[in-house]
C-alpha cells in the first residue's frame, strides 16, 4: 500500500514542521487535528470561517480541485497568500503520494514541541 502523506514547513524559513500521514480521503485538517499540532481556525474545518490558510510550496497537481465556496473564503480572507487553500478543504488527488505545505506560524520550541500561534 502507497503512503500518503502532507509535509508541514514554516514559510519564513523552509524549516520542516511536521509529516503527516492522510487516511484515504482526508483533508489537512483533519491530519493536523489527529495529530494535535496548530492550525488557525475557528470553525473546527467546516467550511465557515476561511482562516486556515495553508500555502501550497510543492505538488498543486497533486491535490483535489478548489469549491468555489473555498475560492471565495480565499479570495475575502487571504487575497495575498501565494497558491493558497484551505487545510479544512485540501485533500490528496487519488494515486497523489506527498504535498508540501506551509504557513509562517508552524514552527518548533527550543525542546521540540509546536508553538502555539
Amino acid at each position: 500500500m502507497t503512503r500518503r502523506r502532507f509535509v508541514l514547513r514554516n514559510c519564513d524559513t523552509g524549516a520542516s514542521f511536521a509529516f503527516l500521514a492522510t487516511r484515504g480521503e482526508g483533508t489537512l485538517y483533519d491530519a493536523i487535528d489527529r495529530a494535535d499540532l496548530p492550525l488557525v481556525n475557528a470553525c473546527r474545518g467546516s467550511l465557515m470561517c476561511g482562516r486556515c490558510v495553508v500555502s501550497v510550496v510543492e505538488g498543486e497537481d497533486r491535490l483535489l480541485p478548489p469549491y468555489d465556496e473555498e475560492l471565495r473564503l480565499i479570495e475575502r480572507h487571504a487575497p495575498d497568500v501565494p497558491n493558497a487553500r484551505l487545510a479544512c478543504q485540501l485533500t490528496l488527488a487519488p494515486g497523489a503520494t506527498e504535498v508540501t505545505l506551509c504557513t509562517s506560524y508552524w514552527e518548533r520550541d527550543e525542546h521540540g514541541e509546536p508553538v502555539r500561534p
